[in-house]
This record gives structure tokens, C-alpha cells and sequence, in this order.
């Protein structure tokens, strides 16, 4: 069965090396595992609304960006649970 759950270890699955430097989150792995852990408690999974979400236009083409780790970090476990859902490969461009 597909762990759809939103948890600390999830996210930090899907935390990218660079960003607990950009995002201020401390210097270990424990540390980034408090940051979010702290940071979960907070949000209502059930009915969460992402506030940090604004639009810009660069080089003629809309793209959106997220400013908050966290909803990075959802929206990214998100996008794992439908590509493993559904089955979805990446399309390689010799095809």
C-alpha cells in the first residue's frame, strides 16, 4: 500500500542539500528533523492553505513561486503520491 502520510521523515526524504542553508534550518540532520517536526505541528494537514505561493512572470512565461520550506516540502510528497499513483514515468526526449 502507497504511505500517502505526511510525516518528518517523508519530508526529509525529500529535502534537497542545498536548502537547510537557504532556509536557515541549522547545521545536522537532527536539526532539520526538529525545524520540520516543529514546523508540522503547526500546520492542519486537513485543511491547510499555502499562503506562500505568489506568481511572477520571467522571460515572457507565468511560473509560481514558493517562498516557505515546508510547503515546498508538502507540495513535493504531493507530487511523489500521484506519480506513484498513476504510474508516471518522466518522458525521455528520444522517443
Amino acid at each position: 500500500m502507497l504511505n500517502q502520510a505526511i510525516t518528518k521523515d517523508n519530508l526529509l526524504k525529500l529535502l534537497r542539500r542545498h536548502e537547510p542553508k537557504k532556509f536557515k534550518m541549522g547545521r545536522e540532520r537532527d536539526d532539520y528533523a526538529t525545524f520540520i517536526e516543529n514546523t508540522l505541528k503547526s500546520i492542519n494537514p486537513l485543511n491547510h492553505n499555502f499562503l506562500s505561493l505568489k506568481s511572477a512572470k520571467v522571460n515572457g512565461k507565468n511560473i509560481i513561486i514558493i517562498s516557505d520550506i515546508i510547503e515546498t516540502l508538502i507540495l513535493r510528497k504531493c507530487d511523489d503520491n500521484i506519480k506513484r499513483i498513476f504510474n508516471l514515468k518522466k518522458q525521455t526526449d528520444r522517443t
